[in-house]
């Protein structure tokens, strides 16, 4: 009987005893006598089971094989075509059926056109509630390629590197295949379970070996679309992308294959490439499109599990840039693949975009020393060098890695890789981020969670600030922060605030090297220091000059003295045009950027600070080390300023009584005294904060999960970051900006502040509301 076996018909069976019986009758009834039945039963039910003996009680020409368990239907295919007797092998799945005369058609064409794969039509018949939009896809996608192929060809038509090259399909169950083709691509098809992709892992491998392949458009099959597995890929269960993975397998099966076969560098190898990126790709749509987020945490464990954390986080932020980061930011809350490895810290690193004028730059110049007497090794990371740097201790490395700051999703990418590199050449146990308000936090912070190394966020900008400057951003920081093993934050509001979250924040001032000056300042009083970055959108330079044009008035002998620069010298040039045109050459001296400002905190005798915002305000603690009164505008949540009675506070841009407030202490020595004694007082206070056991405290609690909130609280908070996180991407807010907007697009774009001409002409092009 083995030598009268012209056709082998292959069907892997498992639970569809619904569809089953039908299946098997169109192919007992072929018109063909001479072919054989191998069914695999896949660990199927009781009342499959029962179908499948009852058939084979029925006819002599049908084998059942039976799998103690479900191996998937690669695995059943597999063991059908080793167990194959005929000359030829046909695929069909257990819903579908032939037509009567199938195998008789397939079989005098092929060996008419002596192939060693033909194609046949497929009639399709969706079932009325399969997606309609799928449905057509896969009429589009089953198409038959007419006539004949030879060699490469068989390949290129069917999986081109191009979608307008592919000319047919590499489904399996539309072809007839010669037996020696599939049973010398079966040595190399594993016995690992894959529900997806299977027909394409084996038909890549017959075009290896075929060498004539011819098509004819009569329909032989009926599909019944929309009761399999890869019919109904919805994304909402984990199993969906356990199937998906399949396609993974498929693709490296294959490149083992192409490698035993010294394929290398051929198109076969470079098809595969491009198909392995495709499937990924389509992985990462899916997670990202249609996962839902109470079960992102396990499917993103699956896919790095796959294909390494490194690349999947690196395709999400390439593909879908920041726009993803809310989602993705809640997804991965709680994935095994970010938990930090155990073991003690001892070797940090620190990462900044810079390391000069500014002064989170101040704050890690002082911490760096202060971590290596704790113990700690350092590596600082930056994203340039420049002559301005503070200096390193000795021992302490620096890196500079590509930039990260203001550029788009494709450039981050460098930044990404060569971060990889330098986090695992250097042996980091915690990366350190001090870059809060960076675009690219949450790639940073996920990257180094992935490598097993713990990370910690210094927070040196407030919760609120996105909202002047990305208004976008502020409802993800806090889901960002949650995924971070710890969290700094020197506002006591705003790690009241976190905990809500479920965040591991913790309240840890800057460092306070300055000595408090135990002899009383001495001076003529009419010397006021104002110190930062020249900056109009925090610091307010503008508004220290109006104010020095209003106590001018008062005392004409006055001085004050702007240390600092700005990032573009067009700002500076600005500043300086704006003392002349107030006529104040000889009040307001601009002394540019000094590393050390320790000269002018001992020569000026009031210091003024205009910012809208700060976090911790570094200069206060060093001008109230030397006793010097200030005068700032209110800023309520600054720990620095609470209980400060060295400090005249008066409301945000009231420059009138901030004039009044410097004049009044100028004509009076007991006040001036008695401010600059209070000013000493905060700064002792300061001072006697136990930085080293508050640090080792924080780095040995970064494991611990953080104190309960109040779960009310919490959600009503979570609320208000999602509404307002819809609110902000929806397009019809898009055009609502403020002025502010455009100007700082300008300054990106152009490194310079623009005109108001141009500004003007920016608001009418783009629609934007004009200020």
């Amino acid at each position: 009987m083995e030598n009268a076996v012209k056709v082998s018909v292959l069907i892997p069976v498992y639970n569809t005893f619904h569809t089953l019986g039908r299946c098997l009758d169109s192919v007992l009834k072929q018109t063909l006598q001479e072919i054989e039945i191998i069914c695999v039963d896949d660990g199927s039910d009781p009342p499959t089971k029962e179908v499948l003996e009852t058939y084979r009680q029925k006819d002599p020409r049908m084998k059942v094989l039976t799998l103690d368990r479900n191996y998937g239907i690669l695995y059943a295919r597999r063991e059908a075509i080793m167990e194959s007797c005929g000359d030829y092998i046909m695929f069909l799945d257990s819903d579908d059926e032939y037509v009567s005369n199938a195998c008789e058609i397939a079989y005098k064409k092929i060996r008419k056109k002596r192939a060693d794969i033909l194609q046949f039509g497929t009639e399709i018949i969706c079932d009325p509630y399969a997606d309609k939009q799928k449905c057509y896809y896969v009429q589009d996608f089953i198409n038959v390629h007419r006539g004949k192929l030879k060699d490469r060809a068989i390949l290129k038509e069917c999986f081109g590197l191009e979608k307008r090259d592919t000319k047919y399909n590499w489904n399996l169950w539309d072809k007839i295949f010669r037996k020696e083709i599939l049973k010398r691509v079966v040595a190399y098809v594993p016995a690992d379970r894959c529900s997806i992709a299977e027909d394409f892992m084996i038909y890549f491998m017959s075009t290896f070996y075929a060498k004539r392949f011819y098509g004819i458009k009569k329909r032989l099959i009926r599909y019944y679309f929309g009761a399999g597995i890869s019919s109904n890929l919805s994304g909402a269960n984990v199993k969906v992308y356990q199937n998906m993975l399949g396609n993974k397998l498929a693709c490296d099966t294959i490149s083992k294959f192409l490698k035993i076969e010294r394929t290398s560098g051929t198109i076969y190898n470079e098809i595969n490439e491009k198909w392995e990126q495709k499937t990924f790709a389509d992985l990462i749509w899916k997670l990202i499109c249609q996962c839902p987020v109470d079960i992102g945490a396990e499917v993103f464990d699956l896919l790095c599990d796959s294909y390494t954390a490194t690349r999947v986080i690196n395709e999400i932020v390439k593909t879908y840039g920041r726009n993803c980061f809310l989602k993705l930011a809640k997804m991965v809350y709680g994935a095994k693949c970010l938990q930090p490895k155990e073991g003690p810290v001892r070797t940090i690193g620190i990462f900044y975009h810079r390391f000069y004028n500014g002064g989170v730059e101040r704050v890690i110049s002082l911490l760096v020393p202060r971590f290596m007497q704790w113990g700690y090794k350092v590596v600082l990371f930056v994203e340039q060098e420049h002559p301005d740097d503070y200096a390193l201790p000795e021992g302490c490395k620096k890196v500079v890695v590509p930039a990260s700051r203001y550029i788009p999703a494709k450039r981050y990418e460098r930044h990404f890789k060569a971060l990889h590199e330098e986090l695992v050449a250097n042996h980091i146990d915690l990366f350190l981020h001090q870059a809060s308000s960076s675009a690219w936090l949450l790639p940073d912070l996920l990257l180094a969670k992935s490598l097993g190394i713990k990370v910690a966020v210094t927070m040196h900008e407030l919760l609120a600030n996105p909202l002047l400057r990305d208004k976008k951003a502020y409802p993800v920081k806090p889901y960002i922060l949650r995924l971070a093993d710890g969290v700094q934050t020197i506002v006591k509001s705003d790690e009241a605030y976190l905990r809500q979250f479920k965040v591991n924040a913790r309240y840890l001032p800057n460092p306070f090297t300055y000595t408090v000056q135990s002899e009383t300042k001495e001076g003529s009083g009419k010397k006021i220091l104002w110190i930062g970055r020249l900056e109009s959108l925090q610091k307010r330079p503008e508004q220290a000059i109006e104010i020095m044009a209003k106590v001018v008035q008062a005392v004409p002998d006055a001085k004050l003295y702007l240390v600092g620069k700005s990032e573009y010298e067009d700002e500076d040039k600005r500043l300086r045009s704006v003392v002349a045109a107030k006529g104040l050459q000889n009040n307001v001296i601009m002394c540019g950027y000094c590393n050390d400002p320790i000269k002018y905190f001992q020569e000026c005798d009031i210091l003024l600070m205009t910012s809208f915002f700060e976090v911790w305000g570094m200069v206060l603690c060093e001008a109230m080390s030397y006793g010097m009164p200030i005068v700032c505008y209110n800023i309520p949540y600054l720990e620095t300023l609470r209980d400060n009675e060295g400090c005249a506070i008066v409301p945000q841009c009231d420059t009138n009584g901030a004039a009044r407030e410097i004049i009044r202490i100028m004509q009076d020595d007991t006040l001036r005294a008695t401010m600059s004694i209070r000013s000493k007082e905060m700064a002792q206070k300061l001072k006697d904060f136990n930085l080293e056991t508050g640090w080792k405290q924080f780095i040995d609690g970064l494991s611990i999960s953080p104190a309960e909130c109040d779960p009310n609280l919490c959600i009503c908070l979570e609320n208000i970051l999602d509404f307002y996180g819809y609110v902000k991407n929806d397009p019809s807010e898009q055009k609502k900006q403020g002025m502010w907007r455009v100007t700082w697009e300008y300054w990106k774009k152009y490194g310079l502040i623009a005109t108001v001409k141009q500004v003007k002409r920016y608001v009418k092009r783009y629609g934007l509301r004009e200020k």
